[in-house]
């Protein structure tokens, strides 16, 4: 993708950044794209990969191999508003999740860590 020379300046200015700053920059840049745009710091083999996870669970659940658990019993009852947020997660779902991170993380290092904050921040806007 080519980029202008204002970009370039950009792109070079905060490249300069002490780490901190960089990172501050990242989390800043990250949380001001929509939802929808995300995608397009993902790379595509791991859009693939989502996606043939996604067909392989569906087929599993059409022919059988695993069957769903009821919303209620993953979910367990709902919490005050007020109530501190506490999540309890089935353990077959807390493997899962955890074999997640370590996939993104074998990806491209840091990725399992983005992964993990976006997973956090659903639970939040979920909560909220």
């Amino acid at each position: 993708m080519a980029v202008s020379p204002t970009e370039e300046m950009v792109f070079s200015a905060a490249l300069a950044l002490p780490e901190q700053s960089r990172a501050q920059l990242a989390d800043m840049l990250w949380t001001s794209l929509p939802e929808e745009r995300l995608d397009l710091c993902v790379p595509e083999e791991v859009r693939q990969g989502w996606a043939e996870e996604a067909r392989r669970r569906m087929q599993d659940v059409q022919t059988g191999n695993v069957s769903l658990l009821p919303g209620d019993e993953v979910r367990g009852p709902p919490s005050p508003p007020d109530a501190e947020m506490n999540y309890h997660f089935h353990p077959d779902a807390e493997d899962e999740l955890h074999g997640t991170y370590e996939y993104y993380e074998a990806e491209r290092e840091g990725l399992g860590r983005r992964f993990g904050e976006a997973f956090d921040e659903a639970l939040v806007r979920k909560r909220g």
